[in-house]
């Protein structure tokens, strides 16, 4: 699974920290089970929230 993650972000911008949080959501979602666990679902939704209100002001 490891490898199926977006490689971290290590510029200082607030516009690529989003989009590598987009992409490992997407990661995440894309079927491969871990959402379905309760706990990783849970950080999930909270994340999504956490970007998308981040959007807003980026």
């Amino acid at each position: 699974m490891k490898e199926q993650f977006p490689k971290k972000n290590t510029k200082d911008d607030l516009k690529a920290e989003l989009n590598y949080y987009k992409e490992l959501i997407a990661t995440i979602k894309g079927g491969s089970g871990l959402s379905d666990n309760p706990k990783i679902g849970e950080s999930l939704r909270l994340l999504e929230e956490t970007v998308a209100g981040s959007m807003d002001r980026a």
